[in-house]
């Protein structure tokens, strides 16, 4: 039995939809600005560490529904 492939979003379609890959990582990314250039001390240090987690999770989140996408 063959699946009807239009009838299954893309990827692109989905992630564009609700945007929330693309707002994890920017979110992450600005929390990595904020802690170099605008932070002091260990909230520098505790900002930049979630702010590469927010980047880490948001791009292997992606791949991980990208590869989930592919075998379904």
């Amino acid at each position: 039995m063959s699946v009807n492939a239009s009838r299954v979003p893309s990827l692109r379609k989905a992630a564009s939809s609700n945007r929330n890959f693309i707002m994890t990582v920017l979110a992450g990314v600005f929390m990595i600005l904020l802690a170099r250039f605008v932070l002091d001390g260990t909230i520098a240090g505790m900002f930049g560490v979630w702010g590469i987690s927010l980047v880490g999770v948001g791009i292997g989140g992606y791949l991980l529904l990208r590869l989930w996408g592919s075998y379904n």
